[in-house]
């Protein structure tokens, strides 16, 4: 073999190990990457966990008298029995009505909201303006957004 030769396949090898060495410097840095960003998502979560219960301890303060000044002030509506906010039995404006203020009363913008939804703020608007029938996925998204829960009561008589 001439020293040509040898001399180019010894700087190919070295050249492989210096790209072997690189690219396992960068999965090393993607792997670092990817837990910091899991532990950064962790903490958005632990984070907004404690917003939507702070949120819920302030929507606590919306008692049933209230949600009745709401409803009542929309034009009719009201609670069930047991005093929980009776939404599925109001029309389109009505519910809307009450949304609105259940939000605002929250200390939220229609953008917080409907971020936090994940409900496009043109719908969220129609929706609180009474101009759609809302799906109970959507009022169930837009309530635990509120920090609260929907829930379904049915009357078989």
């Amino acid at each position: 073999m001439a020293p040509d030769d040898r001399q180019i396949r010894e700087e190919e090898a070295a050249a492989e190990r210096e790209l072997r060495a690189a690219a396992e410097v960068a999965h090393k840095a993607e792997i670092r990457q990817a837990a910091a960003k899991a532990r950064l998502d962790n903490s958005l979560r632990a984070t907004r966990d404690i917003l939507s219960r702070r949120r819920a301890a302030s929507i606590t303060g919306l008692t049933p008298g209230r949600v009745q000044q709401i409803v009542d002030s929309a034009a009719g509506g009201g609670l069930s029995p047991g005093g929980e906010k009776a939404l599925v039995s109001l029309e389109p404006a009505q519910l809307g009505a009450v949304l609105r203020e259940m939000r605002q009363e929250s200390g939220r913008t229609l953008e917080d909201l409907a971020a936090e939804a994940d409900i496009h703020t043109t719908a969220l608007s129609a929706l609180e303006r009474g101009k759609t029938n809302p799906s109970t996925a959507l009022l169930n998204r837009y309530v635990q957004a509120l920090g609260g829960r929907l829930v379904a009561e049915f009357d078989a008589s």
